[in-house]
């Protein structure tokens, strides 16, 4: 596959149509700058590829769904382009056994994130299995073992909170655009952070790890060792109790401290 915009564009029209777009060649022609006629080579480029789309009564279609280890080849080389990170084709394979929408979910969110555009999610949360409509400003998408994380700040919010991919049931991008302030701007300080969770809970802490950046390691017994730099916040000690007795704070004292004393004032009112 030729990595261009050619490509980018081709693999959007093929998750647009996926996720099932009523667009027509025009509305390609329009959504991208380029003429009817190059959309028609695009949709010969994919027909070559094995994916069978074509135009019928005005509107773009698919024929049939393609076959998914395709999909995967498209996504594996559409995200790093787009979002400039390395992805490994073997984690995509294993995401899109459990995620039937797992194609156009990546690339639309990868898109909205890199055209900074807004994006409406119906979601089933996580902690009851409510499902919820949020429109949201994405902020970036990032791999978490075998799965992959949205972060983005809901409509009329400031704090970036993480959605599952895997528990998004539908997903609109907008033509909205919104503005920033990028991480660069903050000053608060990030601490070392280091957990060691019980070997009981290995899967879930892949699951629902959150940030950015870390490293996870297993020693000889199957303890998870957890290091992260992160900002100690209601957050963090939020969800470093929602572990009970399955994590133990290496450090720093100072995040033991704020827990100790987040609980303590919580015993206070709630005696």
């Amino acid at each position: 596959m030729i990595q261009s915009e050619d490509f980018l564009r081709q693999s959007e029209i093929l998750s647009y149509c996926l996720n099932g777009a009523k667009f027509s060649k025009a509305d390609f022609a329009e959504m991208y700058n380029v003429t009817e006629l190059t959309i028609n080579r695009d949709l010969r480029v994919l027909r070559s590829n094995g994916i069978q789309i074509n135009s019928r009564k005005g509107k773009v279609y698919l024929f049939e769904k393609p076959v998914k280890d395709l999909l995967i080849k498209y996504a594996a080389e559409y995200l790093p382009m787009k979002l400039n990170s390395e992805l490994l084709h073997s984690q995509l394979k294993t995401f899109g056994k459990s995620v039937v929408n797992f194609y156009p979910y990546l690339i639309l969110i990868s898109k909205a994130v890199n055209e900074r555009r807004f994006i409406t999610i119906r979601y089933k949360r996580f902690y009851d299995n409510m499902i919820l409509n949020y429109r949201l400003k994405p902020i970036r998408l990032v791999q978490s073992g075998y799965n992959w994380i949205l972060q983005a700040i809901k409509e009329n919010e400031k704090t970036a909170k993480s959605f599952y991919i895997s528990r998004i049931e539908n997903l609109i991008i907008s033509n909205g655009k919104f503005n920033l302030i990028s991480d660069a701007d903050r000053t608060t300080k990030k601490y070392e952070i280091v957990l060691k969770f019980h070997p009981d809970v290995e899967d879930e802490v892949i699951d629902k790890i959150w940030f950015d950046e870390f490293d996870l390691s297993k020693d000889s017994k199957g303890f998870i060792t957890l290091k992260t730099s992160q900002e100690i916040t209601n957050k963090l000690a939020a969800w470093c109790i929602s572990w009970w007795d399955m994590v133990e704070i290496v450090k720093p004292a100072r995040l033991k401290n704020f827990i100790r004393e987040m609980t303590m004032n919580f015993l206070k009112i709630n005696k």
